[in-house]
């Protein structure tokens, strides 16, 4: 079962694939994604590009290789990521992890290395109601690391401001929806 605060994994020996599994309910809104090159300590080595698979409890299967917001590819970025995607019925959730090049002969594109996988459900990580007023600066919405905030604009001239704490070794994706 995923612990995703502290799943940090290795693709050893080339042609490895790590599978996890979860349990989901209908409606849980989910966002698998994965961090190669990034040790133990922190620090990026970037030689693992991932990719990776999500079977729901439906059967339906979701692949993504090279993470970009709206599903586009990107050649080069060595993560990928299912974001936001609706489980369609309850049950247990497959996560696979695997290497996008399986051997070692593809000119320093590693077929082995380290990565991180982190998982969020919207079961587990609740939506949080936008507070009024966070209109200023000094108003702004505190929002916890890896909780959604449900936000609305109140008319043409609303200004939501939110404020959040960063970790100078994290990356963070932040995802706006209409």
């Amino acid at each position: 079962e995923i612990d995703s605060s502290l799943t940090y994994a290795a693709i050893y020996p080339a042609g490895d694939e790590d599978w996890y599994w979860f349990d989901g309910s209908a409606g849980d809104i989910i966002h698998v994604e994965t961090f190669s090159g990034l040790d133990l300590d922190g620090t990026w080595g970037r030689d693992l590009d991932t990719k990776i698979m999500l079977v729901d409890p439906s059967g339906n299967v979701v692949e993504n290789d090279d993470y970009r917001p709206e599903g586009e590819r990107h050649p080069g970025n060595t993560f990928s990521a299912v974001a936001g995607y609706t489980l369609q019925a309850t049950g247990t959730v497959w996560v696979k992890v695997e290497a996008y090049y399986k051997d070692a002969g593809n000119s320093g594109k590693n077929a082995t290395g380290n990565y991180r996988l982190l998982v969020y459900s919207s079961a587990s990580a609740p939506e949080f109601a936008e507070r009024e007023s966070n209109d200023t600066f000094e108003t702004a919405m505190a929002i916890p690391e890896n909780k959604d905030v449900v936000a609305k604009f109140s008319s043409a001239s609303d200004v939501d401001i939110f404020s959040f704490e960063m970790n100078t070794e994290s990356m963070y994706f932040i995802n706006s929806y209409d």
